[in-house]
């Protein structure tokens, strides 16, 4: 069912595939003919634009020069025509009404630069080059304010010496070079325009930047924006003859520019708008996308109707390929034509008629296992995976024979061995029940076990705390002991210094005994003036004997008391050496009282593990006993059933 199910969901598909591969083919075969297409007719127009450009810079810049020449021919024709007026000339020479008079003045100096009238212009410009040259000149273009530029054409005046006596010239508004520039301009927008040798504006269609002298190569300094027009300016002003595409004031521009000869490095721009010459490219883009569209349509109708001539047929064998999975293989199937369809058709044709006789083989097959009857054989030739199911049957129709035999033998082999189960059962369960009553009698003598040793745990950790306490008490009479030991030595260092003490007594007594006796010996020769003195002697004497004697029984009385200090203090170390022994027995003892608690407890729990293992040896006892009788019930049971299969397997024919 899922294989059959993911084929017709491909099959559903296949339309919207055909569709999509023919619809993603044309888009990238028409992208791809558009794209080259629109690239070679932009490349082309672009290429044509550029050369025919830099050929109208060319002639321009060559016009340019003849106009700027035949100016200044004409000063000189001026002034040997005197019925010309200078705006006459003008006109002539740009070829057009201005509606202004250009001309601001004429006049003429002399060798030295001086007017009629005294002006000197000897600094000037065209002065200077047309006494050098001595040819008309083309003067530079002078600022004289806000709105005004000048330019100065003149021509030197030769005298019957064949020396230049004057200079004749003409002062044009600067506007005459924008006027001759002007013819020039190609296109509905674009511009014709004159750069000097420094790149800045002389003649440009918007006065403004005329007058304000403006350069692109100044500007790009502080405004990265005009970098683009600022590098055509040098290449301008540079000399070459060449287009360049750029971009200015939010549009696409192209220029072509050349020099003008016979000026001071002056250059000749023509630029237009780039949109003026590619809007017939635009206008052929569009003609070509529109023909590609309409191109895609029509392959995508003519792919719809091809996709559904090959889909329908395989919906068909969709809908008969669902009726035979879901078991109906007698569905009609139409064959029409002879292509890949039809085909298909023939061989799902074949393919249900193979199903039908494998199907009906098999249910045969089946009904005759279902009949017990273990002896049928198919004479259908089975082919492919179909081959495996009849090898598959084969072996299992073997299996259940062989089965069969061994179900024969083994309930034979079970009637035997459940009847002698069914006797040994018995037997366990009169063993198991003697077994019970006798581990009932041990778990009680158990028990009673437990209890003493309960008892004997409880008075070791009696003794134990008691040893414990006792010894505590004999460590503190041995502590106390040393302290008497250290007061004892104190009053023994003591009584000694109270000795050396009287030793001094008695020696001061000794020394004023003779100091008495000095004393009474000079009373006596002093005769009746130291009698009185002689007195006091004797007292002191006296005193001195009874101090000695004082002293010689206090040191007496001490060493008594040293001796026995001594004495005492060696049965006090005796003492507490024996006090040492005895709390060395008293621990021993202690240690000894907690092993015997210890082993104590140890035994209390292993009469605890034991009794605990009887009381679950006297339930496995007492379970044994139970399954035994219930095994007793089953080996009978098993008999019976054993008996019963043996019956049923009579029944097959092998």
């Amino acid at each position: 069912m899922r294989s059959i199910g993911s084929f017709t969901r491909n099959i559903k598909t296949i339309n919207r595939k055909i569709l999509l591969m023919v619809v993603v083919f044309m888009l990238i075969t028409s992208t791809v003919m558009a794209t080259i297409g629109i690239y070679s007719i932009r490349k082309s127009t672009l290429n044509s634009l550029e050369i025919n450009l830099k050929d109208t810079a060319r002639a321009s810049a060559q016009a340019m020069a003849a106009d700027l020449e035949n100016m200044k021919l004409m000063v000189h024709d001026i002034y040997k025509q005197s019925s010309n007026t200078a705006s006459d000339v003008t006109s002539s020479a740009t070829g057009q009404s201005t509606g202004k008079d250009l001309v601001i003045r004429t006049g003429k100096v002399n060798s030295q630069g001086i007017t009629p009238e005294g002006e000197d212009l000897s600094k000037e410009s065209f002065f200077k080059k047309a006494m050098a040259t001595g040819e008309p000149v083309l003067g530079d273009m002078i600022v004289a304010g806000e709105s005004d530029v000048r330019i100065t054409v003149a021509s030197p005046i030769y005298g019957k010496s064949g020396n230049i006596d004057d200079v004749y010239f003409i002062e044009y508004n600067g506007e005459i070079l924008t006027a001759l520039a002007n013819k020039y301009a190609v296109g509905e927008r674009g511009n014709a325009y004159i750069l000097d040798k420094e790149g800045s504006i002389l003649a440009y269609p918007v006065l403004q930047v005329v007058y304000a002298r403006d350069n692109s190569i100044e500007n790009a300094k502080t405004d990265k924006s005009v970098q683009p027009m600022a590098d055509m300016v040098h290449r301008a002003i540079a000399g070459e003859n060449s287009t360049s595409f750029y971009h200015y004031g939010g549009k696409d521009k192209v220029a072509a520019y050349a020099l003008i000869d016979g000026t001071d490095g002056w250059s000749m721009i023509v630029s237009a708008d780039e949109s003026e010459f590619t809007g017939e490219i635009n206008a052929s883009i569009w003609r070509l996308v529109l023909a590609e569209v309409l191109l895609l349509l029509i392959a995508i109708l003519i792919s719809s109707m091809v996709s559904r001539r090959i889909s329908e047929p395989i919906k068909k064998l969709d809908v008969v390929a669902k009726e035979m999975a879901e078991g109906n293989l007698s569905s009609n199937i139409e064959v029409i034509g002879r292509d890949e369809s039809a085909r298909l058709a023939d061989s799902f044709i074949i393919t249900r008629d193979s199903m039908k006789t494998y199907i009906g083989e098999l249910g045969n097959w089946v009904n005759a296992l279902a009949k017990c009857d273990l002896t049928y054989k198919s004479e259908v030739e089975f082919k492919g995976d179909f081959l495996k199911i009849k090898e598959h049957l084969e072996h299992l129709t073997i299996s259940y024979r062989n089965m069969i035999d061994t179900i024969k033998s083994t309930t034979e082999n079970i009637n035997s061995i459940s009847g002698q189960a069914a006797r040994n059962s018995q037997l366990i369960a009169a063993s198991t029940t003697e077994q019970a009553a006798t581990m009932e009698e041990i778990s009680s003598t158990m028990e009673e076990l437990d209890s003493h040793a309960r008892n004997n745990t409880e008075k070791t950790v009696g003794a134990n705390e008691k040893s414990k306490f006792a010894g505590d008490g004999i460590r503190q009479c041995n502590s106390d002991m040393d302290d008497l030991m250290e007061s004892i030595d104190a009053i023994d260092t003591s009584s000694r210094e109270i000795n050396n003490i009287i030793k001094t007594i008695g020696d001061i007594a000794f020394q004023t005994n003779i100091l008495a006796l000095n004393a009474a010996v000079e009373s006596a020769r002093a005769g009746e003036h130291g009698r009185g003195f002689s007195v006091v002697a004797d007292e002191v004497r006296n005193l001195a004997i009874r101090s000695a004697e004082a002293a010689q029984s206090t040191e007496e009385l001490i060493n008594k008391t040293t001796f026995n200090i001594a004495k005492g203090n060696e049965i006090a170390v005796k003492t507490s050496e024996h006090l040492n022994e005895v709390v060395l027995r008293v621990d021993e003892l202690c240690q000894l009282i907690d092993e015997i608690a210890e082993a104590s407890k140890e035994q209390q729990v292993s009469i605890g593990q034991i009794n605990s293992g009887i009381g679950q040896i006297s339930d496995t006892i007492q379970s044994n006993s139970a399954s035994s009788e219930e095994s007793a019930a089953l080996s009978q049971e098993l008999h019976s059933h054993a008996k019963e299969l043996e019956d049923t397997v009579q029944m097959y024919k092998i």
